[in-house]
């Protein structure tokens, strides 16, 4: 009699171990490369955010001839014709300095006011600073 002893074709344990070794080392440098890129996007939404609603009041300035009493008066002029949330779920504050100055706050990450990094308040001051910087 002959017995014909086939092999059958596949992947070994350890083959499959050492594959997913090495796709979780590549994951982890993908993770390491990415940590940080959220809050990074969050503070451009915010800053790109502020500066829609500075457009929008001084439009509102110049239709009405006054400034608004809260953001809630310049919602007509934003998409969607609501005030956004800051991107961490917070509120954009507004707050009059003058009867012809004003300024719009995020309290960034921790949603107080102060910090640093990403936690630090982005207003429309911040946004001078960085046109002059450029």
């Amino acid at each position: 009699m002959n017995q014909r002893h086939t092999r059958e074709r596949g992947f070994s344990l350890v083959e499959l171990m050492v594959v997913i070794l090495i796709l979780g080392i590549l994951g982890s440098f993908a993770a390491i490369k990415l940590t940080g890129k959220g809050d990074q996007a969050r503070v451009a939404q915010a800053k790109n955010d502020i500066a829609t609603m500075v457009k929008a009041t001084q439009m509102f300035r110049i239709e009405k001839g006054r400034l608004p009493n809260s953001l809630d008066e310049i919602a007509y002029q934003l998409e969607g014709d609501a005030v956004p949330q800051d991107p961490w779920g917070g509120e954009y504050i507004y707050v009059q300095t003058s009867k012809t100055d004003f300024d719009i706050i995020c309290y960034g990450s921790d949603g107080d006011e102060g910090g640093e990094e990403y936690a630090a308040d982005i207003n429309r001051a911040s946004l001078r600073k960085k046109k002059q910087d450029q």
